[in-house]
C-alpha cells in the first residue's frame, strides 16, 4: 500500500454511497437502537426480529435494501417476509461486527479488500472514473473503523490491495436508483460532497446520507421491496 493512511473519501467516490448509508445507520444505531438492548448483549437474528419496536423502525432505514439488495441477494428479489429475515441477519452481524472491534481493536488478518487493475472496464450504468483503487471486500469494516475513527484517516495496514489484469467497478447507485433509493438530485450532491472533501467532510457525508434516510422513510415499503433488479 503506497500511503501510510486511507481517507475514507478515496475509498467511496464515485460508485459506493452505500458505505455512508451504513455509517448512518450505525449513527441511527447509537442514538436510537442501541437503547433497545441490554448493554453488552450480543444480538442474534431471531432477537433483532422478536424486538418490533426497534424492528419496524429499522425497517424505515435504508439500509434495508442496501444489504437486502447487494450483489449477493440482488437478482433473488426477495419478497418482504425473507427480506426481513435476511435483514435481521445483517443487522446482528454488523452491530456485533462494531462492538467486537471496539471492545477488541480490529482482526487484521481479515483486512478491507481495495482493487485496481492494469485494464479499467467501464461499470454497468455509469462513467468510468480512475481512481487509484476501489472498493473491494469488507464494507462492514470499513463502516465499523471509519465509524470509530469519526472519519479520520484509516492506516493502510486495515486494508489489503488486489491487483488486477482487467477489473470493473461496481457502482451501487444504479441498483439505489431503481429502487428510488436516491435519486438524481442525491447522486448530484453525492458528487459534489467528494469533489472538495475539507474539515467538514465527515459531517457534510453523514449529513447527505440523513437526508437519504429521511427521504427513504416517506416510501412505501411493500412497492421498494417489489422492484425486480434483473441486473
Amino acid at each position: 500500500m503506497p500511503l501510510d493512511f486511507i481517507e475514507l473519501s478515496e475509498v467511496i467516490w464515485p460508485y459506493r454511497p452505500d458505505i455512508l448509508i451504513r455509517l448512518d445507520f450505525l449513527a441511527w444505531y447509537e442514538e436510537v437502537g442501541r437503547s433497545h438492548f441490554s448493554q453488552g448483549e450480543t444480538l442474534t437474528p431471531q432477537a433483532v426480529l422478536a424486538n418490533r419496536a426497534f424492528f419496524d423502525e429499522a425497517l424505515r432505514h435504508p439500509y434495508l435494501v442496501t444489504f437486502t439488495r447487494k450483489k449477493r441477494y440482488r437478482q433473488l428479489n426477495l419478497p418482504r417476509a425473507e427480506s426481513e429475515v435476511v435483514y435481521s441477519e445483517g443487522i446482528a452481524t454488523f452491530i456485533n461486527l462494531l462492538d467486537g472491534i471496539r471492545a477488541e481493536g480490529f482482526d487484521r488478518r481479515h483486512r478491507i479488500g481495495l482493487s485496481t487493475g492494469v485494464f479499467l472496464l467501464k461499470p454497468v450504468a455509469a462513467e468510468c472514473v480512475r481512481r487509484p483503487y476501489y472498493m473491494g471486500d469488507g464494507c462492514h469494516r470499513l463502516s465499523c473503523l471509519s465509524w470509530l475513527a469519526e472519519g479520520r484517516p484509516l492506516p493502510s495496514q486495515d486494508f489489503r490491495l488486489q491487483r488486477k489484469f482487467f477489473f470493473r467497478p461496481e457502482c451501487v447507485f444504479r441498483p439505489l436508483m431503481a429502487l428510488d433509493v436516491v435519486n438524481i438530485q442525491a447522486k448530484h450532491d453525492f458528487d459534489e460532497l467528494f469533489q472538495r472533501p475539507g474539515a467538514s467532510f465527515w459531517e457534510d457525508a453523514l449529513g447527505w446520507a440523513a437526508a437519504v434516510r429521511l427521504r427513504f422513510r416517506t416510501l412505501d415499503l411493500n412497492e421498494v421491496l417489489s422492484v425486480r433488479i434483473d441486473f
